[in-house]
């Protein structure tokens, strides 16, 4: 594991030690100043949130998952998926603790 991961799998247990004990605390997800949503798609493992696009092919959308892992992932055109994990799954979080 990175060290960068390490980081932020510790300010996700720190947060927890601070007071919110309850997983569902963990669901606010911060959305960039000046994005405007565009859609939010169901999916069978969670959600879709469209941030940034013309066409819902090409932009930047939230894969919001049911197992709380958050991926950020942009799609240009003519290239391949730019993914970024934002948040691990609940399961990573309580299991690094």
């Amino acid at each position: 594991m990175s060290d960068r991961q390490e980081r932020m799998l510790q300010a996700f247990r720190d947060y927890e030690a601070r007071g919110a004990r309850v997983l569902v605390d963990h669901s606010i997800v911060g959305i960039p100043v000046g994005s405007r949503l565009r859609r939010i798609i169901r999916k069978p493992n969670g959600w879709w949130i469209w941030m940034a696009t013309t066409d819902f092919i090409h932009g930047t959308y939230l894969d919001v998952r049911n197992d709380g892992q958050i991926t950020r992932v942009t799609i240009r055109e003519d290239e391949g998926p730019e993914e970024f994990v934002i948040r691990p799954s609940d399961d990573v979080i309580t299991r690094n603790a």
